[in-house]
């Protein structure tokens, strides 16, 4: 049975049948289809309340400065300074604090996490890929943007952030494909590890 339900499985996984779109069929093929449903609505799940922290960070440290929280905030904003310059002219403000991030990654994370929330409205819980050209037309306006502010040419506080928001939500409907396919994957090796069940009265 579990070796049927692995080969079922793991055919229905690559071949993206896996999907919302796809008519249940019986037996171990069916448990797979509903396993796959079930993992990939997990993952989208698990990305929202990653990305949702995330947006809570980034506010909550000027949130936590301003209400006289001095020390939490600080290492909020340290967290986050590696992966940004933080520099508060290019920053969204709570009060006169700055956001932990600049608009760019703030727009990034907040437009991911609406993606997020977009992707079983418009994919409708689809496990396939979005073809890649997408992502890479929703990168081009913020690849010009970033190589414009290099070449000295001054950009605008409303073309980093309509720019990072743009990629930030077209992201989503990529990660989420990936993050399925690393927990079905999980799911398929751990199901080839279990012993078969005895049938009772053998």
């Amino acid at each position: 049975f579990y070796e049927r339900l692995r080969v079922d499985g793991a055919g229905l996984l690559r071949e993206g049948a896996l999907s919302s779109k796809a008519p249940f069929r019986f037996g171990p093929v069916r448990m797979a289809q509903r396993a796959g449903l079930s993992i990939t609505r997990s993952a989208k799940r698990l990305l929202l309340v990653i990305s949702l922290a995330g947006v809570l960070i980034v506010v909550g440290a000027p949130w936590l400065r301003a209400h006289g929280f001095e020390f939490m905030s600080g290492i909020l904003y340290d967290a986050l300074r590696p992966v940004c310059h933080q520099i508060p002219s290019r920053s969204f403000h709570y009060h006169e604090y700055p956001w932990a991030l600049c608009s760019r990654c703030s727009a990034l994370l907040i437009g991911g996490a609406l993606g997020l929330l977009l992707v079983p409205i418009i994919r409708s819980l689809d496990t396939a890929v979005p073809k890649r050209h997408w992502l890479l037309i929703a990168a081009i306006p913020s690849a010009v943007d970033v190589a414009v502010g290099w070449l000295g040419i001054p950009n605008t506080f409303l073309s980093r952030t309509v720019t990072g928001g743009l990629l930030g939500s077209v992201t989503a409907f990529y990660l989420v494909p990936a993050m399925v396919a690393a927990m079905q994957e999980l799911l398929v090796h751990r199901s080839c590890r279990q012993e078969p069940v005895a049938h009772l009265g053998q």
